[in-house]
């Protein structure tokens, strides 16, 4: 059964969408976050912080999946119009990163505090919107309309399940990670993520104004 599955997979698509996906939700670049946010827990707290963090990016994941092309049927909002739209989005967490300066939605000071001096920062503002931010989300619903129907579900929810792993893992091992890359090799790593999502983030939109423009498509 299993191999059938995988024959049938898009593994093209799941690779581009895969990239895209991990550019966006980087696990090395969330590294300093966490380690920040959960600075002074013990091993162990550090170890269920990072449980919890992915536990939640997962819900967000799952969430988004389920409901977002739904919700875009609700508002009736075209395919093309949020491809245009999500590819604005996911520029804004491009250029953000080419600037190290990681996540697509502001938090205010007095919130950032407040959290910080909680156990549920790794929930809020980490895992959400830092890690699954508005770009994640944006990629993920554009994703399941380059693909659509039931394959299109399993090749999204394939990727997203290798990338809450990958992260796990690199939560797990934050401090050595951190230790051997450094400050400067995650803000190089950071703003190498960032170019990558800005290519794909052209690309996103250029796909969104053929859409909404059939003009604009260059001639066969």
């Amino acid at each position: 059964m299993w191999n059938a599955v995988l024959n049938e997979l898009d593994w093209p698509y799941l690779i581009r969408f895969f990239g895209g996906l991990f550019a966006i939700a980087s696990p090395i670049a969330a590294v300093p976050f966490f380690l920040g946010y959960t600075a002074g827990q013990s091993r162990s707290e550090r170890t269920r912080s990072a449980f919890v963090a992915t536990g939640t990016m997962a819900i967000a994941f799952a969430v988004v999946i389920v409901s977002g092309i739904t919700f875009l049927n609700l508002f009736g909002i075209s395919v093309a119009g949020f491809r245009l739209g999500g590819g604005f989005v996911i520029l804004l967490s491009g250029l953000a990163m080419l600037s190290a300066k990681v996540g697509s939605m502001a938090v205010t000071d007095p919130e950032e505090r407040a959290a910080e001096q909680s156990k549920l920062a790794v929930i809020f503002p980490f895992a959400i919107p830092l890690v699954v931010g508005p770009g994640a989300a944006s990629t993920i619903i554009i994703g399941l309309h380059g693909l659509p129907g039931l394959q299109g579900y399993v090749v999204i929810s394939v990727a997203c399940i290798v990338l809450l792993i990958l992260m796990y893992i690199a939560l797990r091992l934050a401090d050595p990670l951190f230790r051997v890359m450094g400050t400067l090799g995650m803000n190089i790593l950071v703003r190498l993520m960032g170019l990558i999502i800005v290519v794909l983030a052209f690309e996103t939109m250029a796909a969104g104004l053929t859409g909404l423009f059939p003009g604009l498509a260059p001639a066969s």
